[in-house]
């Protein structure tokens, strides 16, 4: 079988959305599929553009040439160039223009280009088409697809973001909501198979839809929906994972690590004042590291000499996966968005490091980490005493690996969603879906 990924997130630009094409691929390979991947020739402007990341496996990679207009408003690093306002308010010229446009994203000059290389890949055989977004235009070019094709593309639409989410939507008008609620509802309705990433977008999705059926949002055998979350593949980075790890030296600073973006809305004030109260009652010293891209502002240290702070930057993968083994406490931020599992808690359980995670007793992340860590260390991100405590109980424990995971947990190989997406497709285009 031939399958075609069809996505704007995959190596070099790098990301959560891109680890999860890159598993899905390696997996789809591992498989036996033939496999394709559709996405745009990558841009320094590019958000997320990591030039150290690339993909050399297996599958054939088409990068057509595309026209990206938000490409002229952001920096030489991917940032947007107005910054002005509130963090939530921090959008490109090109966001703030699209709801007067009625355009869904700044991809959508795109589809006609990745239309075009699709239909060249897939030519006149039969093939599974995966569209995964952001951005969310991307599904227009998966219902061209579809279109053109009819029966012989079985089309499958990913939804690893809600199709609303404030960072993809940001000044939406009353019309541009009403004009992507009406292409959403038209993806919805033409894909032969839809997959999401947690139960609470599909939640938000079906909120603005309720004229769709009952029967439509089923997620059972017969179902047009798979709730497939976030996960973890190890393929080509098994030697990182089971490096071995030196036992922490009292004497030294516990290093604290943070990779990925520290998006709005996940605030550190508590966790630094902690780490200042920690070091002051104890003597121990912390080196608290950010490795990513960092947004919402970062409190200053309470002690230079004590608690250090700092900034890494973006680190491509393999580096990014080496200092995350290599850390002595991981920290999994939840932030506002509770009830979607973060995509760092399986780094962390891939190299079963003691992880710190500042989030609610009703995240999903915190559910997981309860489940599978025999003794979590949790704490609400504005809970000064809890997050002590938690620090504490680390420092004195005699066996770290009762804060840690000890390994991912099977649904959450992308290596197994690969095969059961695989597997779906084919009882799709027997049910007469594609």
């Amino acid at each position: 079988m031939h399958v075609v990924v069809v996505t704007h997130y995959f190596p070099p630009i790098g990301g959560p959305g891109a680890r999860r094409m890159l598993g899905w691929v390696n997996g789809f390979v591992a498989a036996g599929a033939r496999v394709t991947i559709v996405t745009p020739a990558a841009h320094p402007r590019d958000p997320y553009y990591q030039p150290g990341e690339s993909y050399d496996g297996p599958a054939t990679v088409v990068t057509p040439a595309i026209f990206d207009p938000a490409r002229f408003a952001r920096g030489g690093d991917g940032k947007p160039v107005v910054s002005e306002g509130p963090p939530s308010e921090k959008r490109g010229l090109a966001a703030r223009l699209r709801p007067w446009l009625l355009m869904p994203d700044q991809r959508r000059l795109a589809n006609g280009p990745l239309f075009r290389a699709a239909l060249a890949a897939i030519r006149d055989e039969p093939a599974i088409v995966l569209t995964s977004s952001p951005y969310n235009s991307v599904h227009l070019a998966g219902r061209a697809i579809k279109k053109r094709l009819g029966d012989s593309a079985t089309w499958i639409a990913d939804f690893r973001d809600d199709w609303f989410h404030p960072v993809f939507f940001p000044f939406p008008n009353a019309a541009y909501r009403a004009y992507n609620r009406g292409l959403e509802a038209k993806v919805l309705r033409d894909a032969d198979g839809l997959t999401i990433v947690s139960r609470s977008t599909l939640d938000k999705v079906r909120s603005r839809h309720a004229d769709f059926s009952v029967d439509f949002w089923s997620t059972e055998e017969s179902g047009k929906w798979r709730w497939v979350p976030n996960g973890f593949d190890a393929t080509g980075v098994e030697a990182i994972l089971n490096a071995p790890v030196p036992p922490r030296d009292p004497s030294a600073p516990v290093r604290l690590l943070f990779s990925g973006t520290l998006w709005q809305g996940h605030p550190l004030e508590a966790l630094v004042a902690a780490l200042g109260n920690v070091a002051a009652k104890t003597g121990q010293r912390f080196r608290f590291e950010l490795a990513g891209r960092v947004i919402q502002p970062v409190p200053p240290t309470p002690d230079a000499e004590r608690v250090e702070i700092f900034t890494a930057g973006w680190k491509p993968y393999e580096e990014s996966l080496t200092a995350t083994r290599q850390a002595d406490l991981l920290l999994v931020h939840t932030g506002p968005e509770s009830q979607d599992i973060k995509i760092k808690i399986f780094e962390a359980a891939a190299v079963r490091r003691p992880v710190l995670v500042l989030g609610p007793e009703d995240s999903a992340t915190v559910r997981l980490v309860r489940e599978h860590v025999a003794d979590p260390l949790i704490a609400d991100q504005d809970n000064e005493p809890a997050i002590v405590a938690a620090l504490e109980r680390y420092l004195t424990s005699t066996d770290e690996s009762r804060h840690a995971f000890t390994g991912v947990p099977a649904e959450y190989d992308r290596l197994v969603q690969s095969q059961r997406l695989l597997d779906w497709a084919s009882r799709l285009r027997r049910m007469g879906r594609g």
